[in-house]
């Protein structure tokens, strides 16, 4: 409970009520500032003899918006629930309190960079910011487009993606049972991706066309084609893997193969090759992400978000 004793305004959400400073809030927030500086009317209700606030957010909200801005719980290197991370953001862009948006902002950041992916590419990691959940790529996507989050929408809709239409149409299930729909925008952002997506994901593949027909290639060719063309194959035929347009050959074929990779199935040459135009191709990729969701370019959408 967020119940000061000494507290001097009474904030209540969705019928739960906070006792705290006004002038604490004040120093933090120029929208409370403003707000405390009118005059409270003698026959306005009152708890405990301090004013009571009421605000039209949810109690959720309230609370972490406090907990962050008194305690300073969630200023750790630690991970933290998205339900902190979305109250940061919106109760720090809302009452302008520049610390907790930017918090907020800067895990968001973290999670769904938009540099290009090192070699463990987009799959979950220890330095994690944000506890996974069900459904939290619906969630973040959601957030970022209502509080223009800009710079991380391309690599947050990549990911929804990966949820499949069914999802992407009929909403994700979450931990509590219920579903969660994106928003329309976002929907449809993700629809018309997806389309853009199936296309990239061959022609991303096609430095495995190449392989075999280097003039260097020790094997003479023929071998390394061969394989080339049965990875492909096999590739194609277990269906779209998006997240390798973004992690790189290795990822992809592993998973295919059982764990046999190109580099002992091609000659040297030919590997490094490889290995080469697929990196070429991902980073390729990425440069191109946005627009696939008809986004602005990453530089356009990182001075969108600082506006």
């Amino acid at each position: 409970n967020i119940w000061f004793f000494d507290g001097s305004i009474v904030l209540e959400a969705e019928r739960m009520q906070f006792r705290v400073h006004q002038a604490f809030l004040a120093r933090n927030s120029s929208v409370f500032s403003d707000v405390f500086s009118i005059p409270h009317a003698d026959d306005e209700p009152k708890v405990e003899g301090c004013p009571v606030l009421q605000l039209q957010d949810s109690a959720e909200d309230i609370k972490h918006m406090l907990l962050a801005v008194y305690d300073r719980c969630y200023h750790t290197r630690e991970p933290i629930p998205f339900n902190a991370v979305a109250a940061m953001v919106r109760m720090g862009r809302k009452y302008e309190i520049a610390a907790l948006l930017e918090e907020g902002r800067s895990r968001l950041h973290q999670d769904y960079p938009s540099t290009p992916p090192g070699p463990v590419g987009i799959k979950p990691s220890s330095n994690k910011s944000i506890i996974e959940q069900k459904g939290l790529s619906f969630l973040v996507a959601n957030l970022a487009y209502e509080c223009n989050i800009a710079s991380i929408l391309p690599n947050i809709y990549f990911r929804c993606v990966f949820a499949g239409i069914n999802d992407i149409l009929l909403g994700k299930e979450l931990k509590n049972g219920t579903r969660f729909f994106l928003t329309k925008e976002v929907q449809f952002a993700c629809l018309i991706g997806r389309d853009k997506l199936q296309t990239a994901y061959r022609k991303n593949l096609s430095w495995l066309n190449d392989v075999g027909y280097l003039p260097i290639c020790s094997a003479f060719g023929q071998p390394c084609r061969q394989h080339a063309r049965a990875k492909l194959t096999a590739i194609l035929n277990s269906g779209p893997r998006f997240a390798f347009l973004a992690e790189g050959m290795d990822s992809l074929v592993n998973s295919i193969t059982d764990g046999e990779t190109l580099r002992q199935v091609f000659c040297g040459a030919c590997y490094a090759r490889a290995r080469a135009s697929s990196r070429e191709a991902r980073d390729k990729f990425w440069d191109d992400l946005p627009s696939y969701f008809n986004l602005p370019s990453w530089e356009e959408l990182k001075k969108l978000e600082d506006a």
